[in-house]
């Protein structure tokens, strides 16, 4: 069970640095980046022609995207956290039972020579 827990700790620590250090991470993330830069850029030319609205909803395509990849990466380091919790959880209430019901427990010595010594 300790070798599950490690595995699955190793295997988060990992997963965690790839997915911040991508570079799909900064890929997904850059559209936004560059349109607003395109758009400082060309503000001028944006606002002679008329386009303000266009601009708009590919700005809100580009957010709606980074946005989406943002909670599915948040969601996923919360549930990975929650199964090595549980996995954790697990493992104490197994050993516990172990110590508690093997011959050498608790339950099987005397009481009071165990609370005294």
């Amino acid at each position: 069970m300790a070798g599950v827990v490690w595995q699955l700790k190793l295997n988060y620590l990992i997963n965690s640095f790839l997915t911040n250090h991508s570079p799909n991470h900064l890929l997904a993330r850059s559209p936004v980046y560059s349109h607003v830069t395109t758009t400082i850029n060309g503000l001028a030319s944006i606002r002679a022609y008329g386009a303000q609205a266009d601009f708009e909803r590919a700005f809100t395509a580009y957010q709606n995207d980074q946005t989406s990849t943002w909670f599915l990466f948040i969601a996923s380091s919360r549930m990975v956290g929650y199964v090595m919790d549980l996995c954790c959880a697990l493992f104490i209430f197994a050993i516990t039972l172990v110590v508690l019901f093997s011959g050498t427990g608790v339950l099987n010595s005397d009481w009071q020579t165990f609370f005294t010594n």
